[in-house]
């Protein structure tokens, strides 16, 4: 009876110094977890002002729909800015030719020109054979 005793009380210290060990690896998580959001929030924070920054150096390239943007709980609506300028020239051009020969093509056939010379605005797309004005022309 009292060698059964004795293991019971060497499992239930186990146990116990298991539970801490645990609550240990618990805790370290959580404060780890809270760094990695503080350090999240922070950076959300300055690509958000950065952005700020890109607004106003360039309005004209703005978009005018808006985003919603969460900090700390709360919706807060911004707009939205284009990150990539949109060029300033609407000069499209485009100048293509075939290398080889297109036997009998229907009249419904696109014919997708496999050597582009000239692509400025990129309106031709040579995997579809299309060209498509990104601006209105004349």
């Amino acid at each position: 009876m009292k060698n059964v005793m004795k293991m019971l009380q060497e499992k239930v210290q186990i146990q116990e110094a298991r539970i801490v060990d645990l609550e240990k690896e618990i805790k370290e998580l959580k404060n780890g977890n809270e760094e990695s959001s503080k350090r999240a929030m922070t950076e959300s924070r300055r690509q958000v002002e950065e952005a700020k920054q890109l607004q106003f150096r360039s309005p004209k390239h703005q978009k005018s729909e808006a985003i919603d943007v969460q900090e700390d709980g709360v919706k807060q609506e911004r707009p939205q800015i284009r990150i990539v300028p949109a060029p300033t020239e609407s000069v499209i051009a485009f100048y293509a030719y075939m290398t080889t020969t297109e036997n009998n093509p229907g009249t419904h056939h696109t014919i997708i020109y496999d050597h582009a010379v000239t692509n400025i605005g990129n309106g031709y797309n040579r995997h579809s054979g299309t060209f498509i004005a990104p601006v209105d022309g004349v």
